[in-house]
């Protein structure tokens, strides 16, 4: 039941922020997202840590490439 409600919420984010996820000259990134045991989150708790990971991680990758 917890399993489920996470894919839930991870695949909810996903489609809510779709559009704002950062590209790499205009090509998406693949995501996968592993996740660990933890306390319960809100909708809004995921799509920030999702955003921050993402967000970083585009910023390594612009940086790599100067």
């Amino acid at each position: 039941v917890v399993r489920e409600r996470l894919k839930r919420m991870i695949r909810e984010v996903f489609r809510l922020n779709q559009s704002q996820f950062p590209t790499h000259n205009e090509k998406c990134y693949d995501l996968i997202i592993s996740a660990r045991k933890h306390d319960p989150m809100t909708l809004e708790q995921y799509r920030a840590a999702i955003m921050d990971a993402l967000n970083d991680a585009h910023a390594v990758r612009v940086r790599r490439e100067q």
